[in-house]
């Protein structure tokens, strides 16, 4: 299950490739019991960060999911307001609070995860020019219909010439997106799970006779 440190042993991990910068701020919305927010914990889990990295995570809201007890074990982690999700109080104070954060941390890269953190994050990082600064896409943020999502969509567009590099949580993901970017930028897939290594291939199913496929998700609307 070890994949990360093998990734960076042959040199093709986005952090070597940046030349293992030493602080590496995260931000991320709410620690809620959704796809990028367990893909985080998992990433930190398998050793995506190489050790020499100085990791912090920094939440916008508390979430409602017991990460954040998971990850302060593994890793720094900051949340501006306890908030179970990010309501517009919580993102009035993650955009007073997330500026300090950079001059207090002075990271060498910062990562978005989710709409709210990079629209927060691309725009701050504008007075922060040194810093490396990566948008971390979603496939479930990016394939909301809503008008909200609409929005953020929209203004993460607009910002979008501030970023350094793309990471996208699939290659779909990262074909769905590459447009709204800059031509120029860095772009990296980076799988959200890990599973055991082999996987050993099932001989149990006859294609020829009908069988049952069952898949698990979180219950909501557009899965």
């Amino acid at each position: 299950t070890q994949i990360w440190p093998k990734i960076i042993a042959i040199g093709i991990h986005p952090l070597y490739n940046l030349s293992l910068m030493k602080k590496v701020l995260y931000f991320i919305n709410a620690l809620e019991n959704g796809g990028a927010e367990n893909g985080l914990a998992t990433l930190v889990k398998h050793g995506f960060f190489p050790p020499n990295v100085d990791l912090r995570i920094t939440a916008l809201s508390r979430g409602d999911s017991d990460l954040a007890d998971s990850l302060t074990k593994v890793a720094s982690l900051t949340v501006y307001t306890k908030c179970n999700r990010l309501t517009f109080t919580a993102f009035a104070i993650a955009f007073v609070r997330m500026p300090l954060t950079m001059l207090k941390v002075r990271p060498d890269i910062v990562i978005l995860s989710l709409a709210q953190a990079n629209i927060l994050g691309r725009f701050w990082s504008i007075f922060f020019p040194s810093v490396h600064l990566v948008a971390f896409e979603h496939l479930a943020a990016t394939s909301s219909p809503s008008i909200k999502h609409s929005l953020y969509n929209s203004l993460n567009r607009l910002l979008s010439f501030r970023v350094d590099s793309l990471w996208a949580d699939s290659d779909a993901t990262l074909v769905s997106v590459r447009q709204n970017y800059p031509s120029n930028i860095a772009c990296h897939s980076v799988p959200l799970f890990v599973a055991p290594n082999p996987l050993p291939p099932s001989r149990l199913l006859d294609a020829s006779e009908p069988f049952t496929i069952i898949t698990a998700c979180r219950l909501v609307p557009r899965k």
